[in-house]
């Protein structure tokens, strides 16, 4: 039997099954976070831009769990079967279910963990899985450059971006060259990451050009085209007041780009948890009106008549900067936000409200601006009492320089002259803003019957606008019937208006406006309509920030007499300004602002029908005492699966033990023996002082066995192979090979130690 001692070989080296193994495992896990990437992104399109989601933390999450469990895979594989291993490697998942489920600590958790598990069982027991991997990371490229060309996705903008595409290029690479290991492209692919890139794309600007201007002389020729033939459609977009209201067709072309130094969103308390929350911020961007420094005047006048000093106002009220780059828009018009008081281009100031040309792709704007809270409960309750106030006699020049400096710190000298100032607190002309031409007398009856409960102007436009959200929002809705009535003329928006509240009862903001526009005036309260953006900034701080013509959008003023303009949102499909507010009056408890309302108004329904939850606030982590909280919470849950991968290891070793033990006692002497002679190969490997590499010959494995045991080992081995490559029926067992074989495994598992 000596003579036939090494010539056996029954696995493949250690080390070179390990690399296998790994460089297999990292190709999967490549593809695993390629796959989530795409189809994260592909979901967040599908939701639409109003849907808040922080894309990077969840696919990282996702993928942190999903290599937890390739981990413990490995682990458990020392103690049972891949399969099995694979199964018992995503129970500690489940159980982290159970401890995050009712938590927020991790925006979305559960779900990252769902999706995790299921991920890494299919990619564990899918057929032909590198096949599948192959091709259809071919797919995976073509979906990530066509959302990058079409959607402008994967810009680059996060690492996430410029590792989905590393990933992607690695598995391409593989998939052509498959005959080089996996680690020859991952290693291009960390240097790929790390070294340097420039962050400037090619300069496709005069193509892009050309082609835009091919587009959209395209576009205004089938709309006039569209107009010949009376179907009264047109594409969202930024737009004069010459609309009609007919159905829509949604466009998401960049119209505009803006970048500021604020976060995207407010930071507050939530006092029933006692946990920092954010909402997100929400900017109106008026065209048309240019800088108005008659209404940042009027603003500073209604706070002085009420006692506001510096503190209470920066409870509603701060000076803000954002830039504004034009993209792909064709106007005249200065676009901008509401109470600009400062706007500049190119270092020049701009007192125009229009230019005397198209302005370009990449003209810029700086506008200084009042951003106001007019969901403030502080704020909103100065506006209920303003018609009680007294009014006071007007700050002088030099008095309200003075009050714009206490408060905000602003130099209002070197926004306007003393006889600027004085022509605007003279001014105060509003019949244009009154004008009823062609309201109907049941517009006039509606807005008294809505109005009729409230006796300030501010309460009167809070209740019209509470009645209008009633109406289901769409975009899909027959034009008026008079094709040439538009919202440019006071007739033209109360026949909108009627033919919205009487005949169709839907539409969009076009319609809501005219509506709510025509019901002020009714009532006696100066309105206008304003056209330009509506823009909800996301959670990600980014470095710009794209205004699709999805946003554009039209909304209703009205003149609060010792306030000035103050905006509402009437359109269904938006929140009003109480569900962004920044929430900084914490001691002030309030009801739902519009419940006031909806007690004296005729027909309203329960719940706001078609209304976008685009208001929603969202667990934050910047505050240092939130950040700890969050941190213990972390730890406790890491405790707690930590000892149930603990206990689960051990019960997959006691199971182990046990199960052996009963098929070593029920077995046949052939099976004891071979389980004896696989026990008497563990101990020898596990006791060797030097390393032991396994070649599969049991030569080496005599080597090892200590001298005193040497001649029943070589025995013991000899049966094996008589067992395992003899002639048929040489393989029976007497009882002294067992109890030899027995013996010897006894002996060496209470050696200490092997040579």
């Amino acid at each position: 039997m000596m003579g036939i001692l090494g010539l056996s070989s029954e696995k493949i080296r250690g080390r070179e099954k390990n690399t296998l193994l790994f460089a297999n495992e990292l190709k999967i896990l490549v593809y695993a976070f390629s796959l989530v990437a795409v189809c994260v992104e592909i979901f967040l399109i599908a939701k639409g831009d109003s849907f808040s989601f922080a894309r990077d933390e969840f696919v990282l999450i996702i993928m942190g769990l999903y290599v937890l469990f390739a981990a413990l895979e490995y682990v458990f594989r020392l103690f049972v079967d891949e399969n099995t291993a694979a199964v018992f490697s995503v129970l500690p998942g489940l159980f982290l279910l159970f401890l995050v489920k009712d938590t927020s600590i991790v925006e979305n958790a559960p779900v990252a963990i769902v999706i995790a598990a299921i991920l890494r069982i299919v990619l564990v027991f899918i057929p032909f899985r590198n096949r599948i991997i192959l091709f259809s990371s071919f797919l995976l490229d073509a979906i990530a450059i066509f959302l990058c060309f079409f959607y402008q996705r994967f810009n680059g903008e996060s690492a996430i971006d410029r590792i989905l595409f590393i990933c992607l290029v690695l598995l391409s690479l593989s998939a052509i060259q498959n005959s080089f290991p996996f680690f020859y492209f991952a290693i291009m692919g960390v240097l790929m990451f790390i070294m340097p890139m420039s962050t400037e794309p090619i300069d496709w600007t005069p193509a892009v050009n050309a082609y835009e201007r091919v587009v959209r002389k395209a576009e205004d020729i089938s709309y006039y085209v569209s107009m010949l033939f009376d179907n009264g459609s047109y594409t969202t977009g930024y737009s004069s007041l010459h609309v009609t209201g007919g159905k829509v067709n949604e466009d998401d072309k960049t119209q505009l780009v803006l970048t500021m130094d604020d976060k995207p969103y407010h930071i507050f308390v939530n006092p029933d948890e006692d946990t920092n929350m954010k909402v997100r911020r929400v900017i109106y961007l008026e065209g048309g009106n240019g800088a108005d420094l008659s209404r940042f005047v009027s603003v500073l006048q209604f706070l002085h008549d009420n006692g506001i000093d510096k503190e209470t106002a920066s409870l509603f009220s701060r000076i803000s900067e954002i830039n504004i780059e034009y993209a792909y828009i064709d106007t005249c018009d200065e676009i901008i936000p509401a109470n600009t008081f400062s706007l500049q281009s190119e270092g020049k100031n701009v007192e125009t409200r229009a230019g005397k040309s198209m302005h370009k792709k990449g003209y810029e704007l700086r506008a200084g601006f009042l951003d106001l809270d007019y969901g403030s409960t502080y704020f909103s309750e100065l506006l209920r009492s303003s018609a009680d106030n007294v009014v006071k006699e007007k700050l002088n020049y030099q008095q309200m320089c003075e009050y714009a400096w206490e408060i905000y710190g602003l130099d209002l000298a070197q926004m306007m002259s003393e006889k600027q100032y004085n022509d605007i607190i003279s001014s105060t002309e509003m019949d244009d803003y009154l004008s009823t031409s062609g309201v109907s007398d049941r517009i006039k009856e509606l807005s008294a019957e809505i109005t009729s409960d409230f006796a300030g102007n501010y309460d009167k436009c809070k209740a019209i606008e509470v009645y209008l959200r009633q109406f289901p929002y769409s975009t899909n809705v027959e034009g008026n019937q008079n094709v040439k009535a538009d919202m440019s003329t006071a007739r033209g928006m109360a026949e909108i208006a009627d033919n919205f509240l009487f005949q169709t009862q839907s539409g969009y903001c076009v319609h809501y406006t005219s509506a709510m526009v025509m019901l002020l005036r009714s009532a006696g309260i100066p309105a206008r309509a304003v056209v330009g953006y509506r823009y909800e900034f996301p959670f990600d701080i980014k470095k710009s920030y794209e205004v699709s013509s999805k946003c554009a959008h039209l909304w209703p003023e009205a003149y609060i007499e010792n306030v000035g303009w103050i905006s509402f949102e009437p359109t269904g499909a938006y929140n009003t300004s109480d569900k962004y507010t920044w929430h900084r009056v914490v001691k002030v408890e309030k009801d739902n602002a519009d419940d006031y309302y909806k007690a004296g108004i005729p027909g309203i329904q329960t719940g706001d029908p078609g209304q976008v939850n685009m208001g929603e606030s969202s667990k934050g982590a910047d505050d240092t005492s939130k950040e700890k909280t969050v941190t213990i919470e972390i730890i406790k849950i890491a405790v707690l699966v930590a000892i149930c991968i603990i206990l689960l290891i051990t019960l997959i070793i006691s199971g182990n033990i046990i199960i052996w033990r009963i098929r070593y006692r029920y077995g046949s002497p052939k099976e004891k023996f071979l389980m004896d002679v696989d026990q008497i190969k563990k101990s020898i490997k596990k006791k060797s002082e030097n390393d032991f590499v396994d070649r599969g010959l049991l030569s080496d494995f005599l080597e090892k066995v200590p001298d005193e045991n040497k001649t029943d080992a070589q025995k013991v081995f000899g049966v094996y192979y008589r067992i395992k490559y003899g002639r048929s029926g040489c393989d029976a067992i007497s009882p002294e090979e067992n109890n030899l074989a027995q013996n010897l495994r006894v002996l060496l598992k209470n050696n200490k130690k092997c040579s």
